[in-house]
């Protein structure tokens, strides 16, 4: 069960990894209407981040 656990966590990873790129890219390519919007994209990408975190130590637990 271990081994599938970090896949699993693993593949979620890489998955959060892809969202956080991606809001990167936006936030960078968009001309956003409004500071509130900007704010609201970088909320979300540190809790992606944060996320990402948790998954990482997660993955370590099962190692």
């Amino acid at each position: 069960m271990p081994h599938g656990a970090t896949t699993l966590l693993s593949e979620k990873l890489d998955a959060v990894a892809i969202d956080i790129e991606a809001i990167d890219r936006l936030i960078n390519s968009e001309p956003l209407d409004t500071s509130d919007q900007l704010l609201a994209l970088r909320t979300i990408q540190e809790l992606y981040r944060r996320l990402a975190d948790d998954l990482r130590v997660a993955i370590s637990l099962f190692e």
